[in-house]
């Protein structure tokens, strides 16, 4: 009898353990939603992006972050500090890492130069500075929140 009442309570907690932990994620996704509309809402009006440009650029535009995002993720190495590692151990992750940088510059300038095919030169140079003021709006946001 105490034994079922044990397993009982141990199911709810698990349960509700489950349904607080997916709340958690479905925020975090609703919270990750909010921060692109207003990134692309940012972006668009900061570029003054007509709606014919808006319709080519925001899908080379995501395409382009999924990309780094992938190749930064595969790159990641294991947690092992420096100091637990030998020195070709080392020089193996120098030379990776240089090899990510040269990857990640070579799709961006395939990147820009797409971008230079969608919309003027102008905007493209001014993409890196409205992408940073938008990130220095997100940080002042979240710190007026808390």
């Amino acid at each position: 009898m105490i034994r079922k009442k044990i397993a009982g309570i141990i199911c709810l907690l698990l349960i509700t353990f489950s349904f607080a932990f997916a709340q958690g994620n479905k925020d975090k996704n609703a919270i990750r939603e909010k921060i692109k509309i207003r990134k692309i809402g940012f972006i668009t009006e900061r570029l003054s992006l007509t709606a014919e440009e808006a319709q080519d650029f925001w899908p080379l535009y995501n395409d382009y972050h999924e990309e780094v995002a992938a190749i930064k993720k595969a790159n990641r190495k294991s947690s092992t500090s420096i100091a637990e590692m030998s020195d070709a151990e080392i020089e193996a992750l120098i030379d990776a890492r240089l090899e990510t940088e040269e990857k990640l510059l070579s799709m961006k300038r395939d990147y820009v130069n797409k971008l230079k095919t969608i919309i003027p030169i102008k905007k493209v140079a001014k993409l890196h500075t409205v992408e940073r003021k938008f990130k220095e709006w997100m940080l002042q946001h979240s710190k007026s929140r808390k």
